[in-house]
């Protein structure tokens, strides 16, 4: 069941209208709009975190805010965000849903074993014509995989009105047909495009596993926003192991594309006889107290040059890393079976 992709209403109308005027607002009092965050080292994204622990909690304390003023921005929680999610049971209502897609085994209300990694509010704004790198927005994500288990998104903003385009990709996705569950004023269920899923609702919840590659499509007008959670799930739900066979192999994936960018970055256009590229290095001598001497420069030809370039070919890593993800996704919950 990992390898689904759900997308089903989650949110009314009114709902998603409403949190969507407080994330804008919040937004631009604190500004969380202005730029990137730093929250998530590897791919920045213009957000704002929000809590999801008792909001009664005397000593203030939120989980998910321990380094709300790291960049800078934001130190000021959404608290009517907070409390209105609280009011609506939003948190449980997704855990609900995630429970029953991912963990059918479960009971129907048993969702404990599922618990926040991060939430946060999440906004993507059209670039501004010819400025491609304009630090102020984010128009999309590039593909990622996600530190949790298990993902969600809830759109806020409606499709084809305050936005066009975006959506979630995802890079094993061909053709899917999804049936839309409930009805939203007559619409087509979620478009399903180069590997793109588009809600066609505002409101409308997506979910699927972390550690599928996925990114966040370019949108062509407007702004977009949506709140994101990362879901962990406990340990004796899932087979951890296979998550270290996918890293691991994922991790020699990476080493032969590092090895061959090392290799061509040295390579200097020479061959060797037989068409090998040379690598140049410096030949080290070890000298008493830990001193070293150079020698010069010497030439060699790399061993099993052809079959590293074909291992760090964009076309190999592609289809290995999607095929190590499919054994990863096949293998994780071995209580589904």
């Amino acid at each position: 069941p990992l390898h689904a992709i759900h997308v089903e209403p989650f949110l009314s109308p009114a709902q998603a209208s409403h949190l969507l005027r407080l994330a804008t607002e919040h937004g631009e009092a604190v500004g969380a709009w202005d730029g990137a965050s730093d929250r998530h080292v590897a791919y920045n994204t213009v957000d704002f975190p929000i809590g999801w622990d008792d909001l009664a909690e005397d000593d203030g304390f939120v989980e998910g805010f321990e380094a709300l003023d790291d960049d800078g921005r934001g130190g000021e929680r959404p608290a009517r965000i907070e409390q209105y999610l609280h009011d609506i049971g939003f948190h449980e209502a997704a855990f609900r849903r995630l429970a029953a897609s991912y963990f059918p085994d479960l009971a129907p209300d048993d969702a404990a074993g599922l618990e926040y990694l991060d939430l946060f509010c999440v906004r993507y704004e059209t670039k501004a014509a010819g400025i491609e790198d304009d630090a102020g927005t984010m128009d999309r994500l590039e593909p990622h995989r996600d530190g949790s288990l298990l993902s969600f998104n809830v759109l806020l903003s409606e499709p084809d009105v305050d936005f066009r385009g975006g959506g979630t990709y995802f890079a094993a996705l061909d053709a899917t047909a999804f049936e839309h569950v409930g009805d939203c004023s007559a619409r087509r269920p979620p478009a399903v495009s180069s590997g793109t899923i588009r809600p066609n609702c505002a409101g409308d919840l997506v979910m699927h596993s972390g550690k599928a590659l996925h990114g966040g499509s370019p949108i062509s007008s407007g702004v977009r926003v949506a709140i994101v959670g990362f879901v962990d799930v406990s340990p004796h739900l899932w087979d951890g192991d296979a998550l270290k066979n996918a890293c691991r192999d994922w991790g020699r994936l990476d080493v032969a594309r590092l090895r061959d960018e090392r290799t061509s970055q040295h390579g200097e256009g020479s061959r060797d006889p037989i068409g090998r590229r040379r690598m140049k290095v410096a030949k080290w001598l070890a000298l008493p107290k830990s001193r070293r001497s150079t020698l010069g420069d010497i030439e060699y030809a790399p061993p099993s040059d052809g079959r590293e370039r074909r291992r760090a070919g964009k076309m190999y890593q592609r289809s290995a890393r999607l095929r190590i993800e499919d054994q990863f996704l096949s293998s994780a919950l071995p209580l589904s079976d």
